[in-house]
Formats: structure tokens, C-alpha cells, sequence
């Protein structure tokens, strides 16, 4: 399949996506100071965000704006006539921007979608939660015990707590410890 270039709506002229879910400058010149800029286009390297999506910077007029690819890649190549909302990747990958792995839908297929191919946080925390876990000594790293699961050791170190995720909260990096001891995955 031979990739397609297309000026970005908003930025025609300046910007284009590709059919292979890549952004590219043109060619242009812009005036500073007084003095005539030629800028020389370039397929742009993308940013990756906190939720995992690419997102690139596009300046017009001086302004920038932060967009994720996948929305301008659909914008671009794939009508919207119902005016959906938001952009799906067919396979689940969020950094698989072709256009053939993009489509528009809702708000509630889109979730729907995320969890049928195991991709909510909901759906990751549940099965991080049934994973043989180690409980660590802080000083020497030496295994205590093994859990078969994060529920299981919550429930001994909390069991008045019905929701408590201190131990998948140290196992994911968001702390170090948790009840004392160090955790890892087996």
C-alpha cells in the first residue's frame, strides 16, 4: 500500500497527515523580525502523553496547539457523517495510527470496544489483582512469601477493607512500599 499525504483541516498548507499515521511540516516561509524565514518541511516526530497516545504540536498564527495523531489522521482521511466523537483503534494499539486501524464511533462503543479486547484500566487492574505476587524484605530483597494473589495478601494485611489497592499501587510504581515490605510481580 503506497502512503497518501493530505493537508490537515485548519492547517492547510502547513501541516499534512499520512495514511500511515505520520504528521509532516511543509515547506514554508514565515517572516521574523522583519527578515523572510525559508522552513524546511520534515515528517515530524512524534510526543507520547500520559494515556499512551501520540500526540504532535502544531503552531499557526504564532499559537500552539497539542493534538493527538490519531484524531488528525481520522479527520483527515475518514468521513464522519453522524459526527462522532471520538476515534478507535481497531486493534487496541494506541500507537497504531494507520488509517485502516482507525474508525469513528461513540463514547459507549469505544469503551466497550477497550474492554472487550481486555484494554480498561478496570479490566487491567482486575487481572493485575489475581497475579502471583512476592512479598520482599525492604533491606535484602529476600522473598518472605508468595501470594496468589494481590486480593489475597490485602485481605490479610487489610481485611476490613473491601477495595483497598495499596500493594497493586507499590507493584505498578506508584509507591515503593506497602505494609512494610517490598512487592513484585512472580
Amino acid at each position: 500500500m503506497e502512503e497518501v499525504w493530505k493537508d490537515i483541516q485548519g492547517f492547510e498548507g502547513m501541516y499534512q497527515a499520512s495514511s500511515f499515521g505520520r504528521v509532516r511540516s511543509l515547506d514554508r516561509t514565515r517572516l521574523t523580525r522583519g527578515v523572510v524565514c525559508k522552513i524546511k518541511g520534515r515528517v515530524m516526530s512524534p510526543n507520547v502523553n500520559n494515556s499512551g497516545y501520540y500526540y504532535i504540536t502544531l503552531c499557526k498564527d504564532g499559537r500552539h496547539c497539542c493534538l493527538k495523531v490519531h484524531r488528525l489522521v481520522a479527520m483527515t482521511f475518514i468521513d464522519n457523517p453522524n459526527n462522532l466523537l471520538e476515534v478507535n483503534h481497531k486493534d487496541g494499539n494506541k500507537l497504531n495510527n494507520c488509517v485502516d486501524n482507525l474508525e469513528w464511533c461513540t463514547h459507549s462503543e469505544n469503551h466497550k470496544h477497550s474492554y472487550s479486547m481486555g484494554l480498561s484500566a478496570l479490566e487491567q487492574i482486575r487481572r493485575d489483582r489475581q497475579r502471583k505476587v512476592l512479598q520482599l524484605d525492604i533491606e535484602t530483597g529476600a522473598v518472605i512469601k508468595e501470594w496468589d494473589s494481590i486480593i489475597e495478601a490485602e485481605r490479610v494485611f487489610r481485611p476490613n477493607k473491601k477495595n483497598s489497592s495499596n500493594i497493586w499501587s507499590c507493584l505498578n510504581g506508584y509507591h515503593s512500599i506497602a505494609y512494610g515490605y517490598r512487592w513484585q510481580y512472580k
